[in-house]
């Protein structure tokens, strides 16, 4: 009766160790260290191997289950458990279909009647979703610097911030959390300064197209700062297992000072072009390869060419009256002194036309080329010639006058003498 009754006790105690193991999540495997042999695991371990009990009975442990990298981590924890009692490792469990799950495992001995270790019990427990928010922040120190916001995909709230972004869009983690894409304290600028319309912010953007959104320039107004704030943003899109877009993580850059920089570089390029067009003479600047680099006011007014007509086109295309000088243009540009040609005419129309054309070589860059000055000097020849004209006539005058006066005088009277 007794044995009966300790029968009925440890088949109920079997019964319920069993329910024990298969209400756990986390899977149960026991095997004998010497044969590798699976003694006993619960229903969660088949379900995820996708093994069936017989055939877990013939698979050895741990090599039918991992990789052997991952073996060689098995064998270490292994050791540990035999020295320490206990151990804990990572590995990728590899399921009957190939898939890799990634386990963590807590891991014991259980010793024989000659307290030997005679079985090794893994408990292990599903760290995807871990390795999944890992490989986010990962990726996120990876392909993203300075300020990082993490939408949520599903309405675009906010839910985790740095102080870095808080710095660039001018608000609190307080303020940050939970604002959406729509939220009105928001206020984007494009390059050109217009107002960034909601649908155009980059996290819209990457929820619209489910791609990868790199090196978009975004200004920031920040409430009671004159000053703009110019960043770079990088969107990366995580996607859930079912596909769906579950967050989205935002990367700012400031690049206010090279902004600063580039608009100082614009103004100071339109100052130099403005005093380039208000020049009353032709400037062209030209590289080695002889096309047209500079073609300021001047030259579109006296060839009727335009700017976009002229620039990076053979000079000997766009003003072929200039072929003659091309290899005077080319020697001054390797030899690097300064040519000029003087007085040179051409045919306009009915009109005959005198320049004066000086070429200056320029090196800027590494990159050869040349300036240039092309002056319309008919109207001056004009009036050097009439200045000439006009000297002539003086000269004749006063050989005329002399004869005039000589001739009225007396023939009786000395030359040069005059009776008052």
């Amino acid at each position: 009766m007794v044995n009966d009754e300790k029968y009925s006790e440890l088949l109920l105690e079997k019964k319920l160790t069993d329910a024990a193991l298969s209400a756990q999540i986390d899977t149960f495997f026991l095997f004998e260290i010497s044969t590798g042999k699976a003694v006993r695991w619960n229903d969660s371990f088949s379900r995820v191997t996708g093994y069936k009990d017989n055939e877990i009975k013939e698979l050895l442990a741990p090599q039918s289950y991992y990789s052997p990298e991952d073996i060689e981590k098995a064998n270490q924890c292994i050791h540990d458990v035999l020295n320490k009692g206990m151990g804990t490792v990572e590995m990728d469990l590899i399921c009957k279909d190939g898939r890799t799950v990634p386990f963590e495992y807590r891991v014991s001995a259980i010793n024989d009647e000659n307290n030997e270790p005679q079985y090794m019990i893994s408990i292990g427990r599903d760290v995807t979703e871990r390795k999944k928010i890992n490989f986010q922040y990962k990726l996120t120190i990876d392909n993203l610097r300075a300020g990082v916001i993490v939408h949520r995909g599903s309405d675009t709230s906010i839910i985790i911030s740095n102080s870095e972004a808080h710095r660039l869009l001018g608000l609190s983690l307080d303020e940050m959390n939970g604002k959406k894409a729509t939220d009105p304290a928001w206020n984007f600028l494009h390059e050109d300064l217009r107002i960034m319309k909601v649908e155009d912010y980059p996290v819209n953007i990457v929820l619209k197209t489910k791609q990868v959104l790199t090196d978009y320039v975004v200004g920031i107004n920040i409430p009671g700062k004159k000053k703009k704030t110019w960043v770079t943003v990088t969107a990366v899109p995580i996607f859930s297992q079912d596909g769906s877009m579950e967050k989205i993580i935002v990367n700012f850059v400031d690049i206010t000072k090279r902004k600063e920089i580039e608009t100082s570089y614009i103004k100071t390029k339109n100052y130099l072009k403005n005093i380039i067009d208000s020049m009353p003479i032709m400037l062209i600047g030209v590289n080695i390869d002889g096309l047209i680099t500079q073609w300021n006011q001047k030259a579109q007014s006296t060839t009727g060419i335009k700017l976009t007509e002229a620039i990076d086109r053979p000079l000997n295309e766009v003003l072929p009256y200039l072929s003659k000088d091309m290899e005077m243009i080319i020697a001054s540009i390797k030899t690097g002194k300064r040519q000029s040609n003087l007085r040179r005419v051409r045919r306009f129309k009915e009109n005959t036309i005198f320049e004066d054309m000086t070429i200056f070589p320029l090196i800027y860059n590494e990159v050869q080329g040349a300036v240039l000055l092309i002056e319309d000097v008919t109207e001056k020849i004009r009036i050097e010639e009439m200045i000439v004209q006009s000297e002539k006539m003086m000269f004749r005058m006063k050989l005329i006058i002399p004869w005039r006066e000589s001739s009225r005088l007396p023939k009786s009277c000395p030359t040069g003498y005059i009776k008052k």
